[in-house]
């Protein structure tokens, strides 16, 4: 079930896509098939109530050249890496 999906991104090896379900509070990762666009594997990269930030809400995010993923927080008013 899906309660407020907030976000996509995908690795630059297009290996991996990272998905955020805003109200699940976590980040969590599938692979990835670029050509055919099938995603399975799905995991937990970023568990927001167990790092200490259940008082934030993961919102978009993006990766970068690097291969490092940025995750804006909506009440935390920041962007973490």
């Amino acid at each position: 079930q899906i309660t407020l999906s907030n976000g996509l991104a995908w690795s630059s090896d297009r290996k991996h896509m990272y998905y955020i379900d805003s109200l699940e509070f976590r980040v969590d990762v599938f692979d990835y098939d670029d050509a055919s666009g099938k995603i399975e594997n799905r995991r937990t990269v970023v568990d927001y109530k167990s790092i200490g930030l259940e008082k934030e809400l993961p919102d978009g995010m993006t990766t970068d050249t690097n291969g490092n993923l940025w995750v804006a927080n909506y009440f935390g008013r920041k962007v973490c890496c």
